[in-house]
């Protein structure tokens, strides 16, 4: 609605100046006489700019979790990315937006994604490849999955429930730390960790864990919707 006022925003200036609009019986009506206001009210569009900017990013995660495919292991990492668009578009317009209105607003995302996620978001975060590549760690703030402590806790918390056996739980705590390690990866599969999807990577290059490659294409095969954010489609 928003974007489809910003749209129309220089005929509806028109239109409230224009002589059709002073003959119009209602033109001097109270009601009317607010909405002219408005539309003439250079802050409320900039208003208006704002909230949309504002919401972009939120609008953009909302859509991509709700693609056809494969998309799991990519949420958690999404989801910080659209936390910190949110601060730089806040941060351009607040005078102190680090003491309300951005921690407010960090607050309410947190909420939903704590109410919402589960252990497997961030068990998928840490197996995906793409993560560990040269080119998304030389970004700025960027790190190993596994030095997250979050992400730590929830892959930890994923191997607890999927495995009850003792040895399988070592097997896969073993082959784990290998894998975070990138010692056993060839040049090739080093290349290709930030050139292929995830589910392609670990079917090519995974052939060496015999615990962590079927758990890894069985968890980054699956997609998730808008409900990984509360929403429902």
């Amino acid at each position: 609605m928003l974007r489809c006022l910003l749209k129309v925003k220089e005929a509806l200036s028109a239109m409230v100046i224009s002589n059709q609009w002073s003959i119009w019986k209602q033109s001097n009506s109270e009601r009317t006489n607010k909405v002219r206001d408005l539309i003439l009210n250079l802050n409320w569009w900039d208003n208006v700019e704002y909230v949309l900017n504002f919401i972009e990013p939120i609008m953009s995660m909302l859509r991509y979790t709700n693609i056809d495919a494969t998309c799991l292991g990519e949420v958690y990492d999404g989801m910080d990315t659209m936390v910190e668009k949110i601060k730089v578009i806040i941060a351009q317009r607040e005078k102190d937006p680090q003491e309300f209105f951005f921690k407010r607003v960090e607050q309410i995302i947190h909420h939903r994604w704590n109410k919402m996620t589960t252990p497997l978001h961030l068990l998928a975060h840490a197996l995906n490849p793409m993560y560990y590549s040269s080119e998304v760690l030389s970004l700025p703030g960027r790190t190993k999955p596994y030095r997250d402590p979050e992400v730590a806790a929830g892959y930890k918390r994923s191997f607890a429930r999927l495995y009850s056996d003792p040895e399988v739980v070592d097997g896969v705590r073993k082959e784990f730390g290998l894998f975070i390690s990138g010692r056993s990866h060839s040049p090739c599969a080093i290349n290709d960790q930030s050139k292929i999807d995830g589910v392609t990577w670990w079917y090519l290059h995974g052939q060496d864990f015999m615990f962590l490659q079927p758990l890894a294409i069985k968890i980054l095969s699956q997609g998730r919707g808008n409900e990984a954010l509360g929403c429902k489609p």
